[in-house]
């Protein structure tokens, strides 16, 4: 997984600031997102323990990893908050040009970039992805039935929603069951 991510890293970080750039230009990359930065208070060993910033140091270390490879690329990730705050502050950079390079984003925020002319084709990048049998050819179909055959986003990850209904809490409030009419 450590090794798919940090392709998708790269990937995604070359082809937004390296097409036709010359190799030993030094290139910055801003990348805004929900991982959580540690507390400062405690060692890097007792923040590396605690799972609220486990995604952070993950990250981070993708990063030391890619740096080392391409050291004239130099991915500044800043945590924003979670994805609504996010999206907001791009809406809200759009305006003024003050939205990063990358961002960990939902599907339907990725719309509206597209539509505001913000967002890049990845399309032909994408291609790779769906030659690569060991990543999850599913994530890719999600992402290309959403924009008409093209990739404006590459998923790393998917997470599904999921709606339960405790029957119990129907039963006490005087619902009934799911689907059976009580009046």
């Amino acid at each position: 997984m450590k090794k798919k991510s940090l392709g998708i890293l790269a990937l995604t970080s070359l082809m937004l600031v390296g097409c036709g750039e010359k190799k030993n230009q030094q290139i910055e990359v801003t990348w805004w997102n929900n991982y959580q930065t540690p507390d400062t208070s405690k060692t890097e060993e007792e923040n590396r323990k605690n799972k609220n910033y486990f995604e952070y140091y993950y990250a981070q270390d993708l990063i030391a990893e890619f740096e080392a490879v391409h050291p004239n690329i130099k991915i500044d990730s800043q945590y924003k908050g979670n994805y609504t705050k996010i999206a907001t502050s791009i809406k809200d950079g759009m305006a003024t040009g003050n939205f990063p390079t990358i961002a960990s984003t939902y599907q339907d925020n990725v719309a509206t970039y597209v539509d505001n002319e913000i967002s890049y084709d990845m399309t032909a990048f994408a291609a790779e992805l769906e030659k690569d049998t060991d990543f999850n050819q599913n994530y890719l179909t999600i992402e290309k039935g959403c924009f008409n055959g093209k990739y404006y986003s590459l998923p790393y990850s998917k997470s599904g929603e999921t709606l339960a209904i405790n029957q119990s809490v129907f039963d006490l409030e005087g619902a009934g069951k799911a689907g059976e009419d009580t009046t």
